[in-house]
């Protein structure tokens, strides 16, 4: 369902571009979201009259934008009744900038928190861990991860901006506390908060229980900890 779901909005984000694109190739300034909009399709067909093909290229580009839309409205109703099976999902949810659609994908990737035997396997597997590479006692590389579940990480990343931009909670307090009190770049701070926010889920999923602000913790030496794979 999950899968289904985002290959559909991905479907949407592609013909929404064709439209603008076709706009474009007319001469004709397209912006924001209105041309997608039935409401102002009127409008929008008046800048292009005397353009009979791009015209029924439009009309039937617009066809299939709504034929998509309405399916991916389907899916998260879909979804909404799908994930009352599944516990985690909810509980998931109860952290600061997590909601259905990220709750779910992360649950349905992951599938079972028993695969992995430490936070550090789902850092890697979602591309947040750092994997060093050397000979003997020499490390000449420490980079993140390239072999990883890209959905997995956008769907945690989504997650931590909204966290951080949210009103006060925990990882948005350690997030402030790294750019403002440490000098942390904000890049490397969100991908420690994904990274906080991704353990916290495995945590309370291994272990059946539910979010907790007061377990999040947030130290210099706790950071530095995160910055390597066990």
């Amino acid at each position: 369902m999950v899968g289904s779901y985002h290959d559909t909005v991905i479907s949407q984000t592609r013909i929404k571009n064709k439209v603008k694109s076709k706009f474009r190739q007319n001469g004709i300034l397209c912006t924001g979201e209105t041309v997608y909009s039935e409401k102002y399709r009127k409008e929008w067909r008046e800048k292009l009259k005397g353009e009979k093909v791009s015209s029924q290229i439009i009309e039937e580009l617009w066809k299939q934008l709504d034929a998509t839309m309405d399916s991916v409205k389907r899916y998260l109703r879909l979804m909404r009744s799908e994930s009352k099976k599944y516990p985690e999902v909810k509980n998931f949810q109860d952290l600061p900038g997590v909601a259905l659609v990220n709750a779910a994908t992360i649950s349905a990737i992951l599938a079972d928190p028993n695969r992995f035997a430490h936070k550090g396997k789902v850092w890697t597997y979602a591309g947040l861990g750092m994997v060093k590479r050397g000979s003997g006692e020499k490390i000449y590389s420490n980079k993140l991860n390239r072999n990883f579940n890209r959905r997995l990480k956008c769907a945690i990343k989504q997650s931590a901006q909204v966290a951080v931009s949210s009103k006060d909670n925990p990882f948005r307090r350690h997030y402030l506390e790294m750019t403002l009190k440490n000098g942390v770049l904000p890049h490397r701070a969100k991908l420690t908060i994904a990274r906080k926010m991704l353990a916290t889920m495995y945590g309370m999923w291994k272990s059946g229980s539910k979010y907790d602000p007061a377990k999040v913790k947030g130290s210099s030496k706790s950071t530095e900890s995160e910055n390597s794979v066990r």
